[in-house]
């Protein structure tokens, strides 16, 4: 079974589900890399009500890193 990274290795991206300046929702992951925190948080967003329009955006140390536009997560 594969180990999780240590906390000391990784660091914290926050996703937000959003249209406009409406956010629909919002988490955060602690992952070892961008595409890591990128297929949990899209994971996390298929279980999520799907609002039409919403765009996807990761962030880490306030500065936005991916964005995935409405079909994409």
């Amino acid at each position: 079974m594969a180990q999780a990274p240590s906390m000391s290795k990784t660091r914290e991206y926050i996703v937000v589900i959003s249209a406009g300046s409406e956010t629909y929702a919002n988490s955060s992951v602690h992952a070892a890399d961008e595409a890591d925190a990128l297929r949990e948080r899209k994971q996390w967003a298929a279980k999520e009500p799907h609002w039409e329009g919403a765009w996807l955006t990761l962030t880490v140390n306030g500065r936005g890193i991916a964005t995935l536009k409405p079909g994409e997560f």
